[in-house]
């Protein structure tokens, strides 16, 4: 799900503490992406957010999340979006964000401290994930 390598390249091209900030800025972007995801009306906004959400995952090595995303893009730009399509990608998000917060936390990274779209408080990862019933 995570290419490791990805992460320790990017990693060591920033420094730690620029990491860090690439992870929480990440993070709120991805929200808010899902936010307007799940509020879209048509395909070709799925297109575009699927499109900025592969290319952010790539760069911080969410390799599986970056296949899905290209999936979906495509499918998006055939006409074809499905609530089914968007929630795996979102499931694979959650699931992807805890594995890594994870092995970040392992390593001695501090918890990165987001904002979120809708509430605009202030969270701290990793947060529980969804309910499994949430996703097909």
């Amino acid at each position: 799900m995570i290419d490791w390598q990805q992460v320790r390249g990017l990693r060591d091209e920033v420094g730690e503490d620029d990491f860090i900030e690439i992870v929480t800025l990440f993070v709120e972007e991805v929200e808010a992406l899902i936010v307007r995801l799940r509020q879209a009306g048509c395909c070709q906004a799925v297109e575009q957010d699927l499109h900025s959400l592969k290319g952010s995952a790539l760069n911080l090595g969410f390799s599986a999340l970056s296949a899905l995303c290209q999936r979906g893009e495509a499918s998006a730009a055939r006409g074809t979006c499905s609530a089914e399509m968007l929630e795996g990608i979102l499931c694979c998000y959650h699931t992807s964000l805890q594995m890594f917060l994870e092995r970040l936390a392992q390593a001695g990274y501090p918890t990165p401290v987001y904002r979120t779209p809708a509430a605009g408080s202030r969270q701290t990862y990793p947060a529980p994930l969804p309910e499994a019933s949430a996703y097909p």
